[in-house]
């Protein structure tokens, strides 16, 4: 399960990639840590993860960027950020994630798809690790290295296609 660090650190990454002054930056770690407020409550992933609120609430954040003349790409990696920490925390282990909250209680948890990856790994490896805390490690450096991939993807398009 990842903690609030690994969440702040998509924050911090995806306000680097949109080269964001300190305001974005700290827009972005919020935006990326405003899940777990849910956390406070006994519902912990349940109502802030839910993606009945998730969706309209990137919505509505994208819409506010653009209308406040953010580059569309800005807005969209800043609304995307309270569903990949919901994406994290699906794929991470710990508390199942109630995605259809209040309609269903059902929570979701698809830990068992990376895990087949990383025991794979592990039976190269003349270490020991643990577990949880690699599975951590590489979905949160998937998504960071997908984040810069596609920050350097639109730049360098930019670059070879001026308007």
């Amino acid at each position: 399960m990842p903690d609030i660090f690994a969440h702040c650190l998509v924050g911090v990454v995806a306000g680097r990639c949109v080269n964001g002054n300190w305001k974005l930056y700290l827009l972005a770690v919020v935006l990326s840590t405003l899940p777990d407020l849910d956390g406070l409550i006994p519902l912990h992933r349940s109502l802030l993860h839910s993606l009945l609120f998730l969706i309209p609430f990137s919505l509505a954040v994208f819409l506010i960027l653009k209308r406040r003349k953010y580059p569309i790409k800005t807005a969209s990696l800043l609304a995307c950020l309270p569903l990949l920490h919901c994406l994290m925390d699906l794929l991470t282990g710990g508390i199942p994630v109630k995605l259809f909250y209040p309609i269903s209680n059902t929570g979701y948890q698809f830990v068992y798809m990376i895990d087949t990856f990383v025991e794979a790994l592990f039976s190269i490896s003349p270490y020991v690790y643990y577990l949880e805390a690699t599975r951590v490690d590489l979905i949160l450096l998937i998504i960071i290295f997908i984040m810069v991939v596609l920050s350097s993807a639109t730049k360098n398009h930019k670059k070879h296609n001026p308007p």
